[in-house]
């Protein structure tokens, strides 16, 4: 047992300073926009408690998996916490599961115990048939959405019940090495994976980004992710722990309050990703944008334009980092180490290098394929839940394999190109989906855009992007394709456009392509205009 392991911390804390709140969490039925609900660390540990000793009664042991699928709010704490001291592995699910994936999740975990919304039983009851591992599932909510009695195979209690009586367990030895938790991928383009980690990654983590960042004693971070996700769970509520600082969740991001509830809550730091920030440039200009407070940002995905826009506009500098759910934080951008528009140079504790198809390791200023590893043990991924074979093929020739690219520069800051599957390849030339989505987004009518590679039979792949529009705007195809013009290659400007309502975006902001060439049917959406069916012609 140690510090590094997330009961032991919440039982040293609450010992020092129970009245201190952790904390503050809106969810759990609360109207939007109301209140948070603050959570000291002496509530935090007593209700932690009896979660676990409910979990005991109800059979779990120490390395059985349990998944948990609720919204933000203090039972998804209280579960998380309460899971991490039984010794029990977390596989915290999307909120929206439903179907094969939730199937598949819960089969691929063997999980004993789920506990859900009480909206989501019928999701549950649809799949429980399948699932003989399934012993409990525990619902959590208004009482009327609950239906006390089975799901398959598995008896079904209100969270109230479950917990009802239960008394603290005697205490299980849980190491740091042990795994936490099974964090499943967010399957932008591909079938979910499950990512074991142990407390150890978590907590290095929680740890490294907090260090790179300048995070202070009191620190007063905000998130509106979910908290089955990593942002909201190590780099936002475990590193605000480990700075004695305090961390403001909300269930719901809101890019036209963000800065007032930033205000209120007394918040220094923030953390995004994916279009956060580009959502939040888009509003209008407003006497908040520099009077909230708020005085560094972290994550991933602020391309040079937009960083450097956000910062002029809000007064807060950004600390860009690269990492994935597998490996964590791999490179950041630090104090005194810092270069708008990369993410940064490798940690102290992992290596990380561009490798080519052939994985040979390429010199600076080559793009390639990013691939990681870490200089301690058990601080990345120690594997993919029942999929020995994704495992394997993942760390091929003693390195973890990405599947995004970028280069280094000669100084040894990172600079992301994309994923691996957005390298569109036209006419014989490599097109970065990523770098045409961040021309196209810098212009004013466009809100988002995806940028996919479409068959051709002369071209191999032809440029496609998909634009969500701003409020009362209409698309200038000419305008646009102009724009483009200006900022990239001819063989980068897109050859089709399609308007579409609203990008189709996972819980981390990031456009979920797949649905997007999948609602094609393989072909061209109604309504997609083809530059050169309308005789647009691009300067070389």
């Amino acid at each position: 047992m140690g510090m590094d392991v997330l009961g032991d911390l919440i039982r040293s804390r609450a010992a020092a300073d129970p009245d201190v709140p952790a904390i503050t969490i809106t969810g759990d039925g609360a109207e939007p926009g109301s209140p948070g609900v603050p959570l000291t660390y002496g509530e935090l540990d007593d209700r932690t408690e009896v979660v676990a000793g409910a979990l005991g009664a109800a059979g779990l042991a120490k390395g059985d998996r349990a998944a948990i699928m609720l919204p933000n709010g203090p039972s998804f704490v209280h579960t998380w916490i309460g899971m991490a001291k039984a010794g029990v592995v977390e596989v915290p699910l999307h909120t929206a599961s439903r179907g094969d994936g939730l199937r598949h999740a819960l089969a691929l975990t063997h999980s004993a115990l789920a506990v859900v919304d009480a909206r989501s039983l019928d999701r549950i009851a649809a799949v429980a048939d399948d699932l003989p591992a399934l012993r409990t599932v525990v619902a959590a909510g208004p009482a009327e959405g609950a239906r006390p009695g089975s799901v398959g195979r598995a008896d079904v209690v209100t969270l109230e019940a479950f917990t009802a009586g239960a008394t603290p367990r005697a205490r299980v030895d849980v190491d740091e090495t042990d795994p936490s938790v099974v964090l499943f991928t967010s399957g932008t383009t591909g079938p979910s994976k499950g990512v074991v980690l142990s407390h150890r990654a978590n907590f290095r983590l929680a740890r490294t980004v907090s260090g790179a960042a300048g995070f202070r004693s009191g620190e007063v971070l905000f998130t509106t992710f979910p908290l089955f996700h990593v942002a909201a769970r190590y780099v936002s509520t475990l590193a605000a722990m480990l700075v004695d600082g305090r961390v403001v969740i909300r269930e719901r991001f809101s890019a036209s309050r963000f800065w007032e509830e930033c205000r209120a809550e007394g918040v220094t730091a923030i953390h995004y990703l994916g279009s956060l920030l580009t959502m939040l440039a888009k509003q209008p200009e407003r006497p908040v944008d520099t009077a909230h407070g708020v005085r560094v940002g972290y994550g991933a995905g602020a391309p040079e334009p937009v960083a450097r826009a956000f910062t002029e506009r809000f007064g807060v500098p950004l600390h860009e980092l690269y990492g994935m759910t597998e490996t964590g934080a791999v490179t950041m951008n630090r104090a005194g180490a810092h270069r708008l528009g990369t993410c940064g140079q490798v940690l102290d504790d992992c290596e990380v290098a561009i490798h080519d198809a052939e994985d040979r390791a390429l010199p600076a200023g080559e793009v390639g394929e990013i691939v990681v590893r870490p200089s301690r043990p058990h601080i990345m991924i120690s594997h993919y839940e029942g999929m020995p074979e994704a495992t394997v093929e993942a760390f091929r020739n003693l390195w973890f394999h990405t599947g995004d690219r970028g280069w280094f520069d000669a100084d040894g800051y990172l600079h992301f190109v994309g994923r691996q599957k957005d390298a569109i390849r036209r006419r014989g030339e490599n097109v970065s989906a990523f770098e045409v989505e961040v021309v196209i987004e810098d212009h004013p009518d466009v809100a988002g855009s995806a940028v996919v590679g479409v068959p051709d039979e002369i071209s191999g792949e032809e440029v496609m992007a998909f634009l969500e529009l701003q409020a009362g705007a209409t698309l200038d195809v000419a305008g646009l394709l102009d724009h483009c013009q200006t900022r990239l290659p001819h063989f980068a400007v897109p050859r089709y456009l399609a308007v579409v309502d609203q990008l189709p975006r996972n819980t981390s902001h990031r456009v979920q392509k797949h649905l997007l060439v999948g609602a094609a049917g393989g072909g061209l959406p109604e309504g997609t205009v083809d530059r050169e069916a309308i005789g647009y012609v691009v300067r070389r």
